[in-house]
This record gives structure tokens, sequence and C-alpha cells, in this order.
């Protein structure tokens, strides 16, 4: 292998990161108007900000750019993740860690002709106390010497309300907007909508400024796909580029995960063209690296003894137009099945199969909401959705 390529593998690995947020803003693509409204929104007084969203639409990475813009100018920014563990007193203390103060510390020389010499400090706030006793009135002194700084509370949904306390949460929040109007706070989380993420705190969501991330456009899926190309030396065809967005369904994990696969067959065998020969590796590659958890779903959602039409009504599942939240009717399927099994079909040839995906028996793919007769569905995993997409991609 010479030293060309392997300087292309091992930036293909920072431009294309399945496995891992991004957080070089110069390799973030996309998400141009929800990044203004973030703008718009922290020099607010006394505002706080809620992302909400499904799960693999890109928060973690978004939470990652907010942070390095603002560190860009010159601001101290704090980003934590949660975890079923964390008290108030433990996730605060966190932190408190990301956040310091600099200072100059004076000490006379002893000597002839002795000085003041001064050197360069540097105090983290989380050694100034105990986790287990860290109060309001602690986290107040703190931010009050580092006006402007933002704290990003990320996978807030992970926080158990059993061992995490919600209402100190809450008169944390208030007093900060109360107080401290240039502290800013983000809170980052899965949910379909606001009030199911920060329930138990509805106190405060007057203070609170909200943004819904959904699945990613065709346009910034492309803008992604682009992305790499000028710096690895390497071009996407239309087609495959097209095939891509169709289906990575706007989850920027399978887009960034099909691109690097595809690139890593190309550029191991020297090409300089990302055709569907490589994207069919590329396919490949994705399936195999998805979690269990997906493949083992699709395998019960799909598992037949004999001829039926369960795989064919979970495709057209994939592949319904959907609302902003991800559900669909029904009714929405009778079409799309009607072509796909070349004989008008209608609702109650399949609802019986849409039931049985809400149920373990079939993986539990499915969740049903609404009334008895206005049911909607949604994928329990919003990630399947292109899962599935991808199976019958390389099993055709």
């Amino acid at each position: 292998m010479n030293d060309e390529i392997k300087a292309k593998l091992a930036l293909l690995g920072q431009i294309f990161t399945p496995s891992y947020p991004i957080e070089i803003k110069a390799l973030f693509s996309g998400r141009n108007n929800q990044l203004n409204d973030v703008m718009g929104i922290i020099p607010q007084k006394g505002k706080q900000l809620i992302i909400y969203g499904d799960r693999g639409v890109g928060k973690t990475s978004f939470a990652n750019i907010i942070k390095a813009i603002y560190e860009s100018h010159d601001k101290q920014v704090g980003k934590i993740s949660c975890n079923g563990n964390n008290t108030f007193e433990s996730l605060l203390h966190n932190a408190l860690s990301k956040f310091s103060y600099n200072y100059e510390e004076a000490q006379e020389k002893i000597g002839f002709g002795s000085s003041i010499e001064k050197t360069d400090k540097s105090l983290i706030f989380s050694n100034l106390y105990d986790k287990d006793q860290l109060s309001i009135a602690n986290l107040l002194e703190v931010f009050a010497i580092i006006p402007n700084s933002i704290l990003i509370i990320d996978e807030f949904d992970r926080l158990d309300s059993a061992k995490f306390d919600q209402r100190i949460f809450t008169d944390f929040l208030k007093v900060i907007s109360d107080t401290l109007p240039d502290i800013s706070i983000i809170i980052v989380g899965v949910s379909e909508d606001v009030a199911s993420l920060i329930e138990g705190h509805e106190s405060i969501e007057r203070n609170l400024a909200q943004i819904h991330l959904q699945a990613m456009s065709p346009d910034e899926v492309k803008l992604i796909i682009e992305k790499g190309e000028e710096p690895l030396d390497i071009k996407f065809d239309e087609e495959v580029i097209s095939k891509i967005i169709e289906l990575s369904s706007g989850y920027p994990h399978f887009t960034h995960s099909l691109c690097y696969y595809s690139c890593l067959a190309a550029i191991i065998s020297e090409s300089k063209i990302i055709n569907m020969e490589y994207l069919k590796i590329g396919i490949l590659q994705t399936i195999d690296q998805v979690h269990e958890s997906l493949r083992n779903s699709y395998r019960l959602a799909t598992l037949a003894n004999k001829k039926n039409i369960f795989q064919d009504v979970l495709y057209a599942a994939s592949i319904v137009e959907t609302d902003e939240y991800g559900y669909f009717q029904a009714l929405d399927l009778e079409p799309i099945l009607t072509v796909l099994l070349s004989k008008e079909v209608k609702v109650n040839a399949f609802v019986f199969h849409l039931g049985k995906f809400c149920s373990e028996e079939r993986g539990d793919i499915l969740k049903m909401a609404g009334s008895s007769h206005r049911h909607r569905y949604k994928f329990n995993n919003p990630l399947m959705r292109a899962f599935v997409k991808l199976k019958i991609e390389a099993d055709s």
C-alpha cells in the first residue's frame, strides 16, 4: 500500500464518521436553518434552548458544532452527557469540570535583587465543591464568574427520574434564567416532542426555545456526500448520490456509513470514481456493521414459513411519506402495495400485518398511536426505515 493510499485512508476516517459524531465544523454539513435559529436564540436574555428529535438524526453532532462555533467566539462552552445513574449533583458537578477560571499568581523570588514572578494558573470549578454537597447557590456563584458561558446537556432523555431530582433541576433553570440571563443552557435529547422530554419540568417551558431536529433533507444529505470529494480526490457518480440519498432516509449515520465503505473500497482499488459497484460493497458493509437489535427486529418481522406479504408491508412502511414526527396511516400504504404486489390492495389486506409489527412476536418494529379509527404507525427505532431499504436493496 503506497503512501498516497495511506494518506487518503487516514483522511477518509475524518471526513465520513459513521461511528462517531462530527466535532469539526469544517466537516459538518447541512442544518444551516437550525444553526441560524440557534444564533438567534442564544443572545436572548433568560432564554434557554431545547433541541429534540428522533434517535439518529444527528443531535449530538449538531450540539458539537454549536460548541465549536461559540468556542471560536471566545466563549466558555461546557458539554456533558447524561446517564441513568446521574443525580442532579453529579450531573452538575461534571458540568463544573468543563469550566475554568484563568488568573495570574504572583510569587516573590528569594535572594539578592529579588523580584516578583507571575505564573499563569487555571482553576477548574469542580475542584471547589464536593460532588454530594453541590447546591444551586454554588452553581450561581460559579456562573456569575463566567458570564456569557454556555452549558450543553446532551442525552437528557437518559436521566432516571428515580435518581435525578427533577424539581431541583427546574429550580436551577428558573433561577439561572432570572438572575443570570446571559448564561445559556442547551438541553439535547431523544423525543417526539418537548413535553415528553421535559416531563416533570413543565414549569420551565416558558423559558425554553425549541428546535425540532428532523431527518435531513435530500439536499443536506447530498452536501455530506459531496464534502468528501475534493479532499479525497474522488467523485461520486450521480446515480450513486441519488441512491445514497434514497437509502439513508435522511439519517446521517447511514449516509456516512455508505460513503465511508464505498470510498474505502474505491481507494484500495485506486479508483477515483465511486460507481454502483463500489456502492454495493458499501451497502453490504453497512448492513454488516448495523447494531444487532436492528438486524434481529428485521429478522423477526419478516420471518416466513410460507408465502406472505410481511416483507412487502414492511418495505412499504419504510418508503411511505410520513409526517414531521415519522408517523403514517395504514391508508397511506395502499398505493405503494398496489404497485409492489401488481394488484389493487386495500387496507383490510394488510392491517393485520401492521398490528403484528407492533407485537414482540414480530420484533416490536412499529408502535401505534391514536384512536381505534385513526391509528397511526411509526418505527420504534427510526433507523429501521433506512435499514429495511438497505436489506431490500442488498437482497435484490
